[in-house]
């Protein structure tokens, strides 16, 4: 069968079994009896079969399943190791194109080590927008100002990858993640009061 989103949604699980459909490139729908359904891919790679989870449905959509099995199929067909290129090889090779070194770069990559070190070795082509508003939730009310530059390397970052095809969407649209998570608190700055000597000269100058 033929997936579509519509077919999809309408699987239900099967008590005690796991089921699978087939779509192209090896790609395959995992639906668990619970009804949780995810993706595989089954290649060959270097005269060995492998399976590759694709992340589950519907957060890695089939738009999404069907790049990454393309992708993937292509890379086992050189020789290439499927879906290779991480968020670090994609991160450095943004900011390589954008100029970025020295004490710039390292406070970048510190930021992404405290903050997204998780996502860093995964495939650039498997992260989802859960993924990103993940790493950005916990600090993106207590630290906004790291959380918004992160946000802006996200950004970079993936825009990047669809540029060099690495991926094929954006999880980390800035205008989709911020209506996600809300309005940031801003630390309000005090002025110190002015002297009661000064104010006279002070109100002259407003006049």
């Amino acid at each position: 069968m033929t997936l579509t989103e519509q077919s999809i949604r309408a699987l239900k699980g099967t008590p005690g079994k796991v089921r699978f459909y087939g779509d192209d490139n090896g790609l395959r729908l995992r639906v668990l009896p619970s009804g949780k359904r995810s993706w595989t891919q089954r290649l060959t790679v270097g005269g060995k079969r492998r399976d590759l989870g694709l992340g589950s449905w519907p957060a890695v959509s089939l738009d999404k399943a069907r790049f990454v099995a393309e992708t993937n199929k292509r890379d086992a067909r050189t020789g290439d190791d499927p879906a290779t290129v991480t968020v670090h090889d994609a991160l450095r090779a943004t900011l390589a194109q954008h100029d970025i070194e020295g004490k710039q770069l390292s406070a970048i990559e510190r930021m992404f080590q405290n903050h997204a070190a998780a996502l860093l070795g995964k495939p650039v082509c498997l992260i989802v927008r859960r993924d990103v508003t993940g790493v950005l939730k916990p600090i993106w009310r207590a630290k906004p100002e790291t959380a918004t530059k992160l946000l802006v390397e996200f950004n970079r970052l993936f825009r990047y990858a669809i540029a060099e095809s690495y991926t094929n969407d954006n999880p980390a649209d800035p205008e989709i993640i911020k209506g996600g998570l809300g309005s940031q608190k801003r630390k309000t700055q005090h002025h110190k009061a002015l002297a009661w000597a000064k104010v006279p000269a002070a109100l002259a100058k407003v006049d």
